[in-house]
């Protein structure tokens, strides 16, 4: 599967449950499956920095998993593998 990201900017979403706050950072990017192009969010982990503009693709070893009752799972937290990524540094 390909990504595209267009850019950097990410959307913060933050709430409580439970009386624990809790925060989340995603970052849209463009999915094709097959012929078909869909947004998508992409959850950026606590820590981490957005994915660069570019072309991606979803690294399966590390974005899935066996679970509890042996089926292939997809994590929340998908990781992608860069194929071509812009240079955002002016000349």
């Amino acid at each position: 599967m390909k990504l595209t990201i267009k850019s950097t900017e990410t959307k913060l979403r933050t709430g409580s449950k439970n009386g624990r706050e809790w925060s989340m950072r995603n970052q849209f990017s463009l999915i094709q499956i097959g012929d078909e192009i869909r947004e998508v969010q992409l959850l950026i982990p606590e820590g981490s920095s957005p994915y660069a503009p570019g072309q991606y693709e979803v690294d399966f070893e590390k974005s899935c998993y066996v679970n509890a009752y042996g089926s292939l799972t997809m994590s929340g937290e998908i990781r992608l593998k860069a194929v071509s990524v812009m240079n955002t540094k002016a000349a």
